[in-house]
């Protein structure tokens, strides 16, 4: 189940296997739990806590770690693991699901459009590698 949530956010199949392959690697899951030991609230309900005068009460535990940089935005796998890994707990956020999910809402991540574009730009990033793989023979006809 785990997987297949990861693989409708990515850019590419390979890019489904990176984000994989972070999240079941020893350093983020390491990294995660120092996060949520660190902050063991959610960082969204302590805020809006904040803002409405609440000191506690409405505040749920953190069950997430949000990148704060999306690390879908990396277009190598280097990149990947430094946004992922090397971002250390600051650029991390404690959240629980209902925030974690409100927040990928809020920011269009989720939209049909959002996937749509993510789409047609690996489809573009394929042809590309595909031209530099296989470039046209002389006796090939150009269209």
């Amino acid at each position: 189940m785990k997987k297949n949530r990861l693989a409708w956010r990515c850019n590419s199949i390979q890019q489904q296997r990176d984000k994989a392959e972070i999240y079941n690697s020893r350093e983020w899951k390491q990294l995660r739990e120092a996060k949520l030991t660190a902050q063991p609230l959610c960082e969204m309900c302590l805020e809006e806590g904040r803002k409405r005068g609440i000191k506690r009460g409405y505040v749920r535990s953190a069950t997430c770690v949000h990148h704060i940089v999306p690390i879908e935005t990396a277009t190598t796998k280097e990149e990947m693991w430094r946004l992922a890994i090397g971002c250390g707990l600051s650029g991390l956020m404690s959240l629980c699901r209902p925030c974690h999910n409100k927040l990928h809402n809020d920011a269009g991540y989720h939209t049909k459009e959002a996937v749509q574009e993510r789409k047609q730009s690996a489809f573009e990033r394929w042809k590309v590698r595909q031209q530099r793989q296989h470039p046209p023979t002389d006796g090939d006809a150009q269209t």
